[in-house]
């Protein structure tokens, strides 16, 4: 179809708008940065892996750019499913991009579209994502995964200067070897000061890996990194506070991606209370360190 049929200006403002005002953590900050500069193709593979991980501020990007034709070629089909699965995750300004491409859709667009959606709809995510937590007698033939030489990482420079604390979310591979690979940051809070020392001290630690029958076998592990700095408080951070009362607010208001950024936030704090704790049910552990 043309790309005269979507009106340019408005999808650039919804795009902006979906970017700007969502909170910037790693990823969503530097597929916007992306976006500002022009690099449609590396905005669109961005967008693409959040969208298909069931992130709705990447849905409705990907949607835009879908529509646009900026970074890939030009589908309505598709930009009408993404847009609907961001709609179904809350993100509100989708509806605007759904009114506009779906008068343009024949019936037998709309049945793509809507496959597209049960292919990656919260249930099909929850059912691929989502672990698997096993009862009794369900335990005897295997071993989690455990970690066997953990490697701390040192405390950013730049971040220990300015007195800047935080906690990263990863998930990785751990394969037969035991020798993680694959790091992928899901969550930097605050964004862009420790995601680099995270992907360090996974690539340069080795597990005991998961066993089945006594065979080790590959599994996906996710951990929580905390950095903080000794005699230092919440109220040496000024908007920090505001920010999780915003948030808090967001998440009672149905905003699905607050209530993600909420419960990551609450589910560090409550690790926190534990370093050294191994989540073998969920094959997630919580590395922590004070640093002076």
């Amino acid at each position: 179809m043309r790309k005269g049929g979507i009106r340019g200006s408005a999808l650039a403002w919804i795009l902006i708008a979906a970017t700007g005002t969502t909170p910037a953590w790693a990823d969503l900050y530097s597929v916007e940065l992306a976006y500002k500069k022009a690099d449609y193709k590396s905005a669109f593979l961005q967008f693409k892996e959040l969208a298909e991980l069931g992130q709705p501020t990447a849905q409705f990007g990907l949607a835009v750019l879908y529509a646009r034709g900026e970074g890939t070629e030009q589908s309505l089909t598709y930009a009408h499913a993404w847009a609907s699965l961001a709609q179904a995750g809350g993100e509100k300004d989708a509806a605007a991009l759904i009114a506009q491409v779906e008068p343009q859709l024949t019936p037998a667009s709309l049945r793509i579209s809507a496959d597209i959606q049960a292919q990656f709809g919260r249930d099909k995510f929850d059912a691929r994502l989502m672990p698997h937590l096993l009862k009794g007698t369900e335990f005897a033939d295997r071993d989690p995964v455990r970690p066997s030489t953990p490697f701390i990482p040192a405390y950013p420079a730049d971040a220990q200067r300015r007195g800047v604390q935080g906690e990263v979310y990863v998930e990785f591979i751990v394969p037969p070897d035991g020798h993680p690979r694959l790091p992928r940051i899901l969550y930097a809070i605050p964004n862009g000061h420790f995601e680099d020392a995270v992907r360090e001290s996974v690539l340069r630690s080795t597990y005991l890996p998961a066993r089945i029958n006594g065979r080790p076998v590959t599994t996906t592990v996710s951990t929580f990194y905390n950095f903080k700095i000794k005699n230092v408080n919440i109220h040496d951070y000024g908007d920090l506070a505001t920010r999780v009362r915003e948030t808090e607010a967001k998440a009672e208001a149905g905003d699905v991606s607050a209530q993600m950024l909420l419960g990551m936030m609450i589910a560090v704090r409550i690790a926190g209370h534990s370093p050294s704790r191994t989540r073998t049910a969920s094959s997630a552990t919580n590395t922590s360190a004070m640093y002076s």
